[in-house]
């Protein structure tokens, strides 16, 4: 059976931060540092979820049906 990596958590947030500064996806990003797309995925999802204030802008507007 392989060990599972560790990753310290300063590589953690910068592959987040690649990832969210940089717009590109996630499986480009996790290709690019050699991380797992799910690992790197998983990692975004956590800092999205403890950081909802800084992505409070990007969902996009729901429009009413009657404004169609």
């Amino acid at each position: 059976m392989t060990e599972r990596k560790k990753y310290t958590a300063e590589f953690k947030q910068r592959a987040v931060d690649l990832v969210i500064d940089s717009g590109r996806p996630v499986a480009q990003v996790s290709v690019e540092i050699g991380v797992k797309e799910g690992t790197l995925g998983n990692w975004v999802r956590k800092y999205r979820q403890d950081h909802p204030e800084e992505f409070a802008g990007d969902a996009p507007e729901s429009v009413a049906y009657a404004e169609h």
